[in-house]
């Protein structure tokens, strides 16, 4: 399967670089086509967005983490379970934070034998900005 993804917050003129993945790496997901007992409707568009809200946009997870601290890649699967429910593969977290410190986004330090990444002042505007993007989708929904 091939997905275009905007890791730069959308495609809302503020510059995003679109790519496209191709068999992104697998995270723990809940079976698709569950279904409701009750009425025995497939809730298959509900997961669908609900994965594009979450490993779609990665990205905006973990520059909303690193907002409040210096983030260590290793503890990310499970600060971003505990707070946004759900849990990326080491993998995914890898590769999202190479892109985001490649575009700017986070800056990354090394102390001891771990690295750190903290948000960088283009990765807060651009973090405001997603924010904003999704607001103004949902208001017109």
């Amino acid at each position: 399967m091939v997905r275009v993804e905007n890791i730069a917050g959308g495609n809302d003129g503020a510059g995003g670089k679109l790519r496209k993945e191709e068999n992104r790496p697998t995270a723990r997901r809940k079976p698709a086509g569950r279904r409701d007992p009750q009425t025995r409707q497939s809730f298959r568009p509900l997961e669908r967005l609900a994965d594009a809200l979450t490993y779609s946009n990665l990205w905006l997870s973990i520059l909303s983490l690193a907002s409040k601290k210096k983030v260590y890649a290793y503890s990310l699967p499970e600060e971003i379970d505990a707070r946004f429910g759900f849990s990326p593969s080491r993998l995914m977290i890898y590769l999202v934070l190479y892109k985001l410190e490649g575009e700017g986004l986070l800056r990354s330090s090394e102390e001891g034998q771990r690295r750190y990444y903290a948000l960088t002042a283009t990765g807060r505007r651009c973090l405001q900005a997603g924010k904003r993007l999704l607001r103004q989708r949902a208001d017109q929904i």
